[in-house]
């Protein structure tokens, strides 16, 4: 299985989505007694595309583990998606 870093996920969604990608965040944070970096990625897309947004997701891996959010409707766009894992 090929790691793609946060940077690779979101070009993959920007090629995916094309004028639906309306933009992203990375965010990243020391967890634990280790201090591992936990990544989490947002995606902002339009309503239209929300559907496809998840089927991209679900192709990077074949068993992905992952968490999708539609955290608000705002009329046209559909809130966010946020892979996981």
């Amino acid at each position: 299985m090929k790691i793609l870093s946060p940077e690779k996920i979101i070009d993959g969604f920007k090629v995916a989505l094309g004028g639906d990608f309306i933009g992203s965040k990375i965010y990243q944070k020391e967890i634990a007694v280790k201090k591992n970096i936990f990544t989490s990625i947002w995606i902002h897309v339009k309503r239209e595309a929300f559907r496809k947004a998840v089927e991209h997701i679900c192709e990077l891996q074949n068993c992905p583990h992952l968490s999708i959010i539609s955290s608000s409707d705002r009329g046209n766009d559909a809130g966010q998606v946020l892979p996981s894992g």
